[in-house]
């Protein structure tokens, strides 16, 4: 985002769900007990499976040929499938360099607009603890909202997944109205 305030002098606002704000955490966290090693395992699987499915495109573009199809479709874990794929499709010169660059929790003092962000206590990727709320009490224009449930992207405010009652979109729907009434959203644009 802070990227895009330097190109978009009219960015007013943002909201981040499932924050990354430690990735080298999170992925020591996926790799930390059994049942996270087993879902770090069906998460590697899944992102192996788009490349191979998109073999044909993925590595025909590859002109410097650094992806290796065979070590891909070994990858069991996040970080074998991040170094496999990842860092080289990206140009990062390793897992951890990407994952730093990734990581938000670096980089709070950049964000320079309103910006709220969603994170859960119980998400078995980054725990509470990995949470910056310390640090987010030093910037004016961020805001940390924690629920005490959501797990990585859940957010729902029933056990029924399909319902159009859902915590996370009526909380982005009360967030940009009140960014937008009696336009709010004036004081924060940079002409």
């Amino acid at each position: 985002m802070s990227r895009e305030q330097a190109e978009n002098k009219h960015l007013v606002t943002g909201i981040l769900i499932s924050v990354p704000w430690n990735v080298t955490q999170a992925c020591k966290n996926a790799e930390g007990s059994w049942l996270m090693r087993k879902m770090g395992q069906n998460l590697s699987h899944h992102l192996r499976n788009v490349v191979l499915k998109n073999k044909d495109i993925i590595f025909d573009q590859d002109n410097n040929t650094s992806l290796d199809y065979n070590i891909i479709k070994q990858c069991n874990t996040i970080r074998e499938f991040d170094t496999a794929y990842t860092i080289k499709m990206f140009n990062y010169s390793n897992v951890y360099h990407y994952y730093e660059d990734a990581s938000l929790s670096n980089k709070l003092h950049l964000i320079n607009v309103p910006c709220l962000c969603l994170s859960a206590a119980d998400d078995p990727f980054l725990y509470f603890r990995d949470i910056p709320v310390q640090e987010a009490n030093q910037h004016d224009s961020l805001a940390i909202l924690v629920t005490s449930g959501g797990g990585h992207v859940g957010y729902m405010d029933t056990f029924w997944p399909f319902t159009s009652n859902n915590f996370m979109l009526k909380l982005i729907q009360q967030y940009f109205d009140a960014i937008m009434v009696d336009q709010n959203y004036e004081r924060f644009v940079n002409y």
